[in-house]
């Protein structure tokens, strides 16, 4: 795939990256008789991420006459059956029940929920599908020696960073990324494995979602063991951190406030 560096990375482009390179993970499938399954779930989330994302910072408000025509026309679009059924079933409970409470509600907080239940079947089906460890990831690279970037994000986003490590992949770099490592699961592994891996990241990237961060509005509520990763990184290299940003609002963050804002990468490289 052309990468074209004058761009945004949004969720739209990662999931489309996985479903697009997919052979470039296949030798990590268990169940492989699952794998076209799994192609068209991150194809239909592509298509809804790019519907969604092209209005996220809309401040319309929804009632729920607007809201239902509007998800009709969403659900519809969504190929595989599965994943239809679960991501309706869940908003129309979660938001089509609040809704009902009161008149209106705004179109950002809907795209919120909708984003979460969407990275509750990524983790679910990446979960069922793949063992870790992934052995042999880094040598996929055009070589052992290429920069590595290491990745600090909320477990919860396993969709996202899956599209992140594929896209530093096909771009000349390795994405270091506990879950691929050491289970899905964070109990596994210890401190002392990040430690080492922090060690020896060229550049670190945190990944700024809703996930990894525990309120709206971000302040300083970034999760505990994502604040652990960016101390422990930054007592080994002051320099070189990035976040990239699915979080909504950007408002101040104290412990970000070092951080450039993660553009592209080349050659394995960062970019802000």
């Amino acid at each position: 795939m052309a990468i074209d560096y004058v761009f945004s990375i949004t969720r739209e482009y990662l999931f489309k990256l996985i479903a697009e390179n997919f052979q470039l993970i296949d030798q990590f499938l268990v169940l492989k008789q699952n794998r076209q399954f799994i192609i068209e779930v991150f194809s239909d989330s592509a298509r809804i991420s790019k519907q969604l994302e092209n209005d996220i910072s809309s401040g319309d408000n929804f009632s729920f006459s607007s809201f239902n025509d509007y998800w009709k026309s969403i659900v519809i679009s969504i190929g595989n059956d599965s994943f239809r059924q679960f991501i309706d079933n869940a908003i129309r409970k979660k938001v089509y029940d609040k809704l009902k409470g009161i008149s209106k509600d705004t179109y950002k907080s809907i795209v919120i929920s909708i984003f979460k239940e969407m990275a509750a079947y990524h983790n679910k089906i990446i979960e069922s599908n793949f063992a870790a460890p992934w052995f042999g990831l880094k040598s996929l690279t055009n070589s052992n020696d290429v920069p590595q970037t290491f990745l600090s994000y909320a477990y919860f986003d396993k969709g996202i960073s899956l599209g992140l490590y594929l896209y530093f992949q096909i771009n000349g770099g390795f994405l270091y990324v506990n879950w691929m490592w050491s289970g899905t699961n964070p109990s596994p592994i210890t401190k002392q494995q990040l430690n080492d891996e922090l060690g020896k990241s060229n550049q670190f990237l945190f990944l700024r979602t809703l996930n990894s961060e525990l309120d709206y509005y971000g302040n300083s509520h970034i999760r505990q063991w994502c604040s652990w990763e960016i101390g422990n990184y930054y007592t080994k290299n002051s320099s070189q951190k990035y976040y990239l940003n699915f979080y909504g609002k950007m408002s101040k963050n104290d412990l970000l406030s070092t951080f450039s804002i993660f553009r592209y990468v080349k050659d394995g490289i960062i970019n802000g």
